[in-house]
């Protein structure tokens, strides 16, 4: 069963910008998949989902006249207490288009629009999607007992992008497959 569980957002601070506020929000947990392995019906999983925003602006502000792409991370965090089998699970994450599409997500603040793309690796080579178009999903193990189960993302705005200075935003829904 798909159902969104995560929403985090993503915000950027620009070169010169002197306002310290950051438009990011607290994550907003939408719900809980139930758990059918192999035609066996097992408990539902009892999951905290959790996810940290991510923020370009720990790595610098972006300069529109830099030639350097500016990087940054964000986390998704899992935690299972019951309905997890002996041997463990996996499970899938996806990660919907936000305001753009998969081949180019977009940024936004008012009118003015800044392109960036969410990756599998720090490579910046697979766009993390759900599967379709080019791109891929994230699918990790998650054993019986374990502690939180951390699994990275990684954005990338690229460079030269000719904009207005302003805290540009975009959110984005993570759907966990167990």
């Amino acid at each position: 069963m798909n159902i969104p569980l995560a929403k985090f957002l993503i915000g950027i601070r620009l070169h010169g910008q002197t306002d310290r506020k950051m438009k990011i929000g607290p994550v907003a947990i939408y719900g809980i998949s139930l758990l059918l392995a192999s035609g066996i019906a097992c408990a539902a999983p009892s999951c905290t989902i959790s996810s940290t925003a991510i923020n370009f602006t720990g790595v610098g502000n972006y300069d529109p006249l830099s030639s350097t792409a500016l990087a940054g991370t964000g986390t998704l965090g899992f935690v299972c207490t019951t309905g997890v089998l002996s041997t463990g699970d996996n499970f899938k994450i996806s990660l919907s288009t936000g305001s753009g599409t998969y081949a180019t997500r977009t940024l936004k603040y008012g009118s003015n629009t800044l392109k960036y793309n969410l990756y599998t690796a720090v490579t910046h080579t697979t766009v993390w999607g759900n599967g379709t178009t080019g791109t891929a999903t994230v699918t990790t193990h998650y054993a019986q007992g374990s502690s939180t189960v951390n699994v990275i993302v990684y954005g990338l705005i690229p460079a030269l992008q000719n904009i207005v200075a302003g805290s540009y935003t975009d959110s984005i829904i993570a759907t966990v497959t167990f």
